[in-house]
């Protein structure tokens, strides 16, 4: 297992470099208004969100960070171990109502029982608490062969207000979210024609279900190019 565990995050290299989320930070403080913030991530990997949401604040409000993970191995690499935990996304070994924030980043797209998962963070949600998941379509052409539990955004959503979750899905194109949020390295000038589709992205917005079905079967086309643009810089 450990061994299979160190190949797996050697070869994902979109891990090796960690994302920014401070975008994910700075919404959560904005909606929850709370002066301190408990948040879980689950699934953390290497701890970078965890890692970024400890230095993050705005207006004197903070973040009480911590992650879980299954892999004992990327948990002993990570820089931020010492808020960090080896757990089970479908059994999180924590208390009933402990956050107030629970992201799971691609996720449950690779769980065989993806609905335990989703109950789980129901569980150790506060009343009001603020879940933020992130899964791709089955419609997506890129196919992953860990990805065992692809779906419609329609199941998500069936699923997640079942178990009692208001469902606000969220549409960013992926080919300008690669640039928008994961390359914060990036110059700022080279956003500037991004921010002047913000209007367009706000109509889109309000058609979640429909963008999904458009946009997929072009991310091949399109979303590859931006990637491979973005990795020879």
């Amino acid at each position: 297992m450990m061994d299979f565990e160190q190949e797996y995050f050697n070869e994902a290299t979109w891990l090796k470099h960690g994302s920014s989320y401070r975008h994910y930070l700075a919404n959560a403080i904005f909606r929850l208004k709370k002066e301190s913030i408990k948040w879980l991530d689950v699934g953390c990997g290497y701890g970078y969100l965890v890692k970024e949401a400890r230095e993050f604040s705005v207006g004197g409000m903070s973040i009480q960070s911590f992650g879980v993970d299954i892999s004992k191995y990327a948990i002993s690499k990570s820089d931020a171990k010492q808020w960090l935990t080896r757990g089970d996304t479908c059994n999180l070994p924590f208390k009933d109502e402990t956050f107030d924030v629970v992201s799971a980043f691609h996720i449950v797209e690779h769980l065989p029982r993806p609905i335990d998962a989703l109950k789980e963070y129901y569980r150790v949600l506060n009343v009001n608490g603020l879940l933020i998941m992130i899964t791709p379509s089955i419609i997506g052409l890129n196919k992953d062969p860990t990805h065992i539990s692809e779906h419609l955004p329609d199941f998500w959503i069936k699923n997640l207000e079942d178990i009692g979750f208001k469902c606000q899905p969220f549409y960013i194109p992926a080919m300008f979210s690669f640039y928008n949020f994961e390359r914060p390295s990036v110059n700022e000038d080279k956003l500037l024609w991004l921010k002047k589709l913000n209007p367009v992205f706000n109509v889109l917005r309000r058609f979640p279900k429909q963008m999904y079905y458009l946009e997929e079967p072009l991310r091949i086309l399109l979303g590859h190019y931006f990637c491979k643009k973005m990795h020879s810089t």
